[in-house]
């Protein structure tokens, strides 16, 4: 049953309602509050405002969150879908079609919009690099993500793409390329020396060499 704090909420989001109909910030607010309650009560909500406002994109984006949440990707996707019709040239949007479609394991689609946002030099360092290469290690295309692992620029996300780079190594059969290739990573901080040599031991266990793991991580323990 819904709270009487949540029944007061919405009582005076109704009342802006009444005052400013269609007020979107009202809608978002209103359909937060019943998101606290009930996900499927938010989603229904914002699909009946959409039915009258289907150019709303805040209620759209805030219902694309919501099925997300509730792991609907092909709904949420659709939302997206929708939107990116009407307006092709938004990469905030595209990039939501994007990730979406990387979701719903779509990756000849997820690529292509990923590529052109890349090309159009779209969003935070290092973010379109990450998810094509991930697509092309989700394809099996072990030599290109390798690649595309190591084209990530420096930044949080470039460490860590090092990493997968040397686990891609590893896959390649290349494990004495891949622990060369780890020793000579700047590692700076303890915690990046740790992700190190657990890479270092994760590669030697998918090797099949589960004595040379344990040694590694042994060391790891001596030296931290």
């Amino acid at each position: 049953a819904i709270t009487p704090r949540v029944i007061a909420g919405l009582a005076a989001v109704d009342r802006a309602l009444v005052l400013k109909p269609g007020w979107e910030r009202a809608v978002l607010l209103k359909s937060e509050i019943l998101g606290a309650e009930s996900r499927d009560l938010a989603a229904a909500y914002l699909q009946a405002y959409l039915q009258g406002n289907p150019g709303s994109r805040p209620a759209a984006g805030a219902l694309a969150q919501i099925y997300v949440g509730q792991k609907r990707y092909p709904e949420a996707r659709a939302v997206f879908d929708a939107l990116w019709a009407t307006d092709k040239g938004n990469r905030d949007v595209q990039f939501g079609v994007a990730v979406l479609a990387l979701q719903d394991k779509d990756w000849k689609t997820a690529e292509a919009l990923f590529e052109d946002l890349d090309r159009a030099d779209y969003g935070e360092t290092g973010v379109i690099e990450t998810y094509l290469a991930q697509i092309a290690e989700e394809t099996g295309r072990t030599q290109l993500a390798y690649e595309r692992y190591l084209a990530v620029p420096d930044s949080e996300r470039g460490w860590l793409a090092r990493l997968r780079a040397a686990a891609m190594l590893g896959k390649l059969g290349r494990i004495d390329e891949a622990r060369r290739y780890l020793a000579d990573l700047p590692a700076v901080t303890q915690e990046q020396r740790i992700q190190v040599r657990q890479a270092e031991a994760q590669l030697l266990r998918d090797a099949g060499d589960f004595a040379g793991a344990l040694a590694v991580l042994e060391k790891g323990l001596s030296e931290h």
